[in-house]
């Protein structure tokens, strides 16, 4: 079976850590090893001029695009045209594309008519009632346009399995869904765990759909029972909402307790992994959050909001806790109950190592995204 795989590769896969790029590593290296399956990649790429080629690990061929930045805001109607005429001059090559994570690879892939899946990142449908104030066109014009892509791919993968991306999309397609999480290299992130007690640790974007002012506000009653308390946010600060979590906390006189590291290199996050005693994300909107699955891998417990596909991740009472999002009250207790009972981290710690050996690796993800590959092509 010829696979072309149309998404975002990076440059140099050995030092990416976050991110769709990673997760298309992982998925790389485990439909490798998969018999009879012939990978070609197509990459939207940052940061180059002009077109490059490249072979990952002595095997798959790699064809990086440059990733031209429109002028206007809607720069997705130009990535996706300037892939669709790379896909149309090769289609007799492919018999199926997998596009990974967001429509501008979707749709170059559906005008050139080969069977197409879709695998799921985000779902613009759910994002316009916290983009509505900020960007209220583009949500809704995006959102349009992805009802009508459902409705046209042969398949999608949900990379959560907590059934909220199968439940959205078939209010709006009858499509082929099969839930397969996304892959995570157990070794990258299986880090010698010496957890400083109280170091809380947020990795992710600093921006509105993540709620870290949430995080922020929770931290004075946190230092006031453990005094050493240690926030450190670890994520891109570029957006105006990263200074005003900056503000806060100045204004809140919290500079000793809380550290933003801004965006950080492999080594980094998994020295931050290593020191971290309690893993918080508390985002108003996720799909399948990596952020979650490496805590998991590294052993940290988990606070999050039960949002998205956040429950096929934390097991609630065994791997961490899921509370309501903009719970204030009980991101507090939650955490505070957490520092405050050893046994019960080291439960949640061993419990999430053994699950995110099992959920995420490679092989069985490639292996099971295959199978899909094959159901879909047959029944076209």
């Amino acid at each position: 079976m010829r696979v072309l795989l149309l998404g975002q590769f990076p440059l140099n896969p050995d030092q990416c850590t976050i991110g769709p790029e990673y997760i298309t590593v992982c998925l790389v290296r485990g439909l490798i090893k998969v018999k009879d399956v012939k990978l070609t990649i197509c990459s939207l790429t940052a940061g180059i001029k002009v077109s490059r080629f490249d072979i990952f690990e002595n095997t798959v061929p790699v064809y990086h695009i440059p990733q031209r930045r429109a002028k206007w805001k809607m720069s997705i109607f130009e990535e996706a045209f300037v892939l669709w005429g790379w896909v149309k001059s090769r289609k007799s090559e492919f018999d199926i594309i997998n596009a990974l994570g967001s429509m501008n690879f979707a749709l170059p892939a559906l005008l050139c008519g080969l069977p197409t899946v879709y695998t799921v990142h985000g779902i613009f449908a759910h994002q316009i009632p916290l983009l509505s104030k900020s960007k209220p066109g583009k949500a809704l014009l995006y959102s349009s346009i992805e009802k009508i892509m459902f409705r046209l791919l042969h398949g999608v993968i949900a990379t959560e399995t907590a059934g909220y991306t199968r439940r959205t999309i078939e209010k709006q397609a009858n499509v082929a869904i099969r839930e397969i999480p996304n892959p995570l290299s157990y070794a990258d992130w299986n880090v010698v765990n010496n957890p400083i007690v109280g170091r809380i640790l947020c990795i992710g974007t600093i921006f509105e759909l993540k709620n870290q002012k949430l995080l922020i506000s929770v931290v004075p009653a946190l230092v006031s029972r453990f005094p050493s308390l240690k926030l450190i946010f670890a994520g891109d600060m570029s957006s105006g909402y990263a200074t005003e979590c900056k503000r806060l906390v100045d204004q809140m006189k919290l500079q000793k307790a809380v550290e933003f590291l801004g965006v950080c290199d492999k080594q980094t996050i998994r020295n931050e992994l290593s020191r971290a005693d309690i893993f918080v994300l508390p985002s108003l909107y996720e799909v399948a959050p990596q952020s979650i699955a490496e805590a998991m891998a590294a052993g940290i417990p988990v606070v999050a909001t039960d949002v998205g596909g956040v429950a096929g991740l934390v097991k609630n009472g065994e791997t961490g806790f899921l509370i309501n999002s903009g719970d204030e009250d009980a991101l507090k207790h939650k955490i505070i109950s957490l520092i405050g009972d050893r046994i019960l981290r080291h439960d949640f710690s061993h419990r999430a190592i053994s699950i995110s050996r099992k959920l995420f690796e490679p092989l069985n993800i490639a292996l099971q995204t295959t199978q899909f590959f094959s159901e879909i092509k047959q029944s076209k």
